[in-house]
């Protein structure tokens, strides 16, 4: 990606929900630069939920997003 190794980088992960599909995603933010990392969407179930219910499921795609990613860069 580009980054200094000894700068100080911060991953930051964000999701958010609609009515049609919700959807997390990551970036790797240095002093200088932001990187995106990875991004997951989902389409809302034909059941209708509640948007605090589909923002929950956005929250759980992140969390599984930030696990997937932190066992690829592990290996």
């Amino acid at each position: 990606m580009g980054i200094d190794q000894n700068s100080v980088t911060i991953l930051r992960g964000f999701c958010d929900a609609s009515t049609k599909a919700y959807a997390a995603v990551i970036y790797l933010k240095s002093k200088q630069e932001i990187h995106l990392v990875s991004a997951k969407t989902r389409v809302a179930p034909i059941k209708q939920l509640t948007i605090p219910r589909l923002e929950l499921c956005g929250a759980l795609l992140l969390a599984e997003l930030i696990s997937s990613d932190s066992k690829s860069t592990q290996n």
